[in-house]
Formats: structure tokens, sequence, C-alpha cells
């Protein structure tokens, strides 16, 4: 837990086991009658300033501006207590996969895929196009363009199915080092918009045809590159037919880089 909280706890009084309060929200509310009131079940504190003296009160503002620095949570103000409750909900049935990430990312990135996660369900619920894209313009102003990365890399599935099982494939060995993880984390990051991420749903045509429909974006915008990911015996053994097709074709202009370690290969194609 951060500093933050027991900074609140010396102006408010706050009552509860501090084990459940690691991804909460903090409501601004305006009931004069309570300064705090904690609603365990969805993981809501609301605090209402205005039932604080002012002594306190203007002690709250830093102590605020440090939570959400810190990542632990969310601060919505009460014209948006219908917002929050969406994200409760919406947080709750996705806990164990946010607990896998809390602690191995960091807290900037953290946060950015929590707010992906809400705009993707605004997404499946049928949001209006201004909600989306008022959406999508704060996670940009916010959390910047690797917030922005990070949401369309949650919304296309490859925190689930590309970087969580990466995680869980390099821990497999002796000597795991989390740095070698986030060094291959801040690249899929990083190179989002040039990548194409293989799958196990995905078949030699369907992989080819991915990698052929990326060449042409990353061609609109002069990179003369795409990089292929996938982890696992089968997905290695797709890739490489696909790049040993390619290669037959003549498709490169200079050999292509790939790298194998621990199931985890990593392929870097040139084109002209």
């Amino acid at each position: 837990m951060s500093g933050w909280f027991d900074q609140l706890k010396e102006i408010v009084n706050i009552n509860f086991n501090l084990h459940i309060f690691s991804q909460t929200h903090i409501h601004i509310g305006s009931d004069n009658s309570h300064p705090a009131v904690y609603n365990q079940e969805r993981d809501i504190l609301v605090l209402n300033p205005s039932a604080l003296p002012p002594e306190l009160n203007s002690r709250l503002k830093p102590i605020l501006q440090e939570f959400v620095n810190s990542g632990d949570g969310l601060l919505v103000e009460k014209r948006s207590s219908d917002i929050i409750r969406d994200i409760s909900s919406e947080e709750s049935s996705n806990r164990e996969f946010l607990s896998f990430f809390k602690g191995k990312i960091s807290r900037e990135d953290f946060a950015a895929l929590r707010a992906a996660m809400y705009l993707n369900k605004c997404f499946r619920d049928g949001s209006s196009k201004e909600k989306i894209l008022t959406m999508k313009q704060g996670i940009v102003e916010r959390y910047g363009a690797r917030g922005n990365k990070i949401s369309n890399l949650y919304s296309a599935g490859i925190f689930e199915n590309t970087i969580k099982p990466l995680y869980e494939e390099m821990a497999k060995y002796a000597g795991f080092d989390e740095d070698d993880f986030l060094r291959y984390y801040d690249q899929i990051i990083e190179q989002e918009a040039f990548t194409v991420f293989a799958s196990s749903y995905m078949t030699v045509d369907v992989l080819r045809d991915a990698i052929e429909r990326k060449i042409k974006t990353n061609k609109r915008y002069g990179a003369k590159y795409v990089t292929v990911r996938g982890i696992g015996r089968n997905i290695i053994e797709m890739i490489t037919e696909v790049i040993s097709e390619f290669e037959m074709e003549g498709f490169y202009p200079r050999p292509p880089s790939i790298t194998i370690k621990d199931n985890i290969i990593e392929a870097t194609l040139w084109f002209s």
C-alpha cells in the first residue's frame, strides 16, 4: 500500500482491512455528514471534502494527487459516478487478470491497461462514437502515445494471449530475470504498430495473410520491415514455415533476423 493511504488515514477516519484495498477507486462526493464511506463489495471509497474542516480539506488535494500518481486506483468525480460503477463491474470480472499484471509492469502502464479495459467494455456495450472518441483521447492525454499502444494491444487480445503467456513461459526457466521480460514487453509495446503476433488459432495461410497486410500498412508509414512474434513450439514452426515460403519466392532484399529462445520467437522481415 502506498504512502498516500497512511496520509489519508491521518485526516479521515477509515476502518477496513488493507489487503482488500489493492485495486480501488476514490469517488469524490458531496455528502456533508460523512467525510468518508467505504464500499467493500465494489472497492469504492467515497470522500466528501465538504464534510472536512478547512484545515484538513487543504491537505486532501496533494494526497489525492499522490494516489493518482501511484496507479493504485482511479479518481472519479461525482458527476461520473455511473462510470465508476461500470469500471468496478468490469474490473471485478477481470480481477485475476489485473492481479497478474500488477507489479509486473510499471504503475503508469498498469493504469493505462485499466483504462483500456474500460474502453474495450464501452466498445462491447455499443457506446456512442462520441463517448469512445472522448475516452481514446483521454487515454492519449493522460498516458501519451504509449498508453494508446497499450489500449490497441489490449483490444487485440495481446495482453491476454501474448504478453501473459510470454511471462509464464520465461518464468519456467532457471535464472529467470524479470528485467529480461520487461525488455521483451517494452519491445512489444513500442513496436505495436509494426508487429504481427502469431497465435494458436492461426494457420500458415492466415499468418501469411496477416504478415502481408501488415507489410502494406507499414509501407504507408515508411517502415520497410515487419516483426513477427510468437510463443510455443508449434507457433515457432509455423512462423519459420512462412518465412521459408517468402524466402523461396525471393521476397526479401536482405536475410530476415530470427531469434529463438525459451520457446519464444522474434523474427524481423525486411522488404523493399
